[in-house]
């Protein structure tokens, strides 16, 4: 029952594991994660939006590997179906951070950011997509002043409710590669 450029999610989990160090630890999990893309138009100029509150391990120069509490908002405009299978948006995004080991505002554990971000998603026929995620902050008083994280996707849609996708992720600190099945329901 959601428009196509919306979607919301409850809990979504990340779990990374690294076969040569024999770990596995929580790389994100969100309380809830809403996306709300609206297509720019003459007659519609509604802000497109996204939101998510929960955590995430930090890979950067503030801590390279450190589970936070986070929440983030951000806020601009959509142009949906260009070309008939693009979809792009741009905004600003503001963030705010928190864990005992993150290096942040004014030596403490809490860093507040913001600036741009933008999502590129491509059709790829009715079955596969590819997206595009990309976020750069500056960070008032923190041990570093700026972050930043580039995402890419390509997700194939099997059946109603599930999906597999290969990952690709850079972060100050990390380069990582996935592979993921996704569940929907």
């Amino acid at each position: 029952g959601y428009p196509p450029l919306a979607q919301i999610g409850f809990a979504p989990t990340r779990l990374r594991l690294a076969p040569r160090e024999g770990k596995a630890e929580l790389d994100e999990s969100w309380l809830v994660r809403v996306l709300s893309l609206i297509d720019l138009s003459r007659f519609d100029l509604k802000p497109s939006w996204r939101v998510k509150f929960g955590a995430a391990t930090v890979r950067d120069a503030g801590c390279e590997a450190c589970l936070a509490g986070q929440a983030e908002f951000g806020a601009g405009f959509t142009q949906a179906d260009v070309l008939g299978a693009v979809d792009l948006y741009a905004g600003v995004d503001a963030a705010v951070e928190w864990s005992p080991r993150l290096a942040g505002t004014s030596g403490s554990g809490v860093r507040a950011g913001v600036g741009p971000g933008g999502i590129l998603r491509l059709r790829l026929g009715k079955r596969a997509v590819l997206l595009g995620d990309a976020r750069w902050r500056y960070l008032f008083d923190a041990a570093t002043d700026r972050t930043w994280d580039l995402r890419g996707a390509l997700r194939v849609h099997l059946v109603p409710g599930f999906s597999l996708a290969l990952e690709a992720r850079r972060t100050p600190a990390a380069d990582e590669g996935t592979a993921a099945v996704l569940g929907y329901f």
